[in-house]
């Protein structure tokens, strides 16, 4: 518990500078915990970030960041949780359009990229929100994703038998002999 409160002391005191694993690991060593203990951390990570993921699969965005922000103090420099932040704040900021959620939104976002510069969907997200760009909500990978060849010719066929169905049933009821 006093390791957790170190570590929410020393996150709110650098808002934009999340702990490096070294400044972690100091601290865990300062409050004397074993491997075991870190490793029940680790795993305590692992359930606020799945339990994240899973609220914002279902739209509870709320929920998402409460247990997002509860990933996050325990590893500051995930990217991935820093993702899923930016996102949940972006879902909110689209439903509320509160100026808070936006600012989080490209605050997490922000965060992510100085974690990992090659992170391309937290610029994309920083260029929507700051109208640089014009697109869908990244709420999901899904929506990204650019549909495949195989998919359009499978509804380019399907849509082609439909219409060659229609039109030999319109000649048929209008009598027309195709013989």
């Amino acid at each position: 518990k006093n390791y957790l409160q170190k570590l929410l002391q020393i996150q709110e005191s650098r808002r934009n500078r999340p702990l490096s694993e070294q400044e972690l690991q100091e601290v865990a060593m300062e409050f004397g915990l074993s491997a075991d203990d870190l490793k029940a951390v680790e795993k305590t990570f692992q359930d606020h970030l799945a339990l994240g993921k899973n609220f914002i699969e279902f739209k509870n965005y709320e929920e998402a960041v409460k247990e997002l922000e509860q990933a996050l103090l325990l590893k500051p420099q995930s990217e991935d949780t820093l993702w899923q932040l930016a996102k949940a704040h972006q879902q909110l900021w689209n439903e509320n359009k509160t100026k808070k959620y936006k600012e989080e939104a490209l605050r997490y976002a922000r965060l992510c990229l100085k974690t990992n510069p090659q992170a391309k969907k937290a610029a994309e997200l920083i260029s929507l929100l700051t109208n640089k760009i014009k697109t869908k909500s990244v709420s999901s990978e899904e929506e990204n994703t650019p549909i495949k060849t195989s998919t359009f010719l499978k509804y380019t066929a399907i849509i082609g038998s439909l219409a060659l169905l229609l039109s030999g049933g319109i000649m048929w009821f209008s009598g027309i002999d195709l013989r």
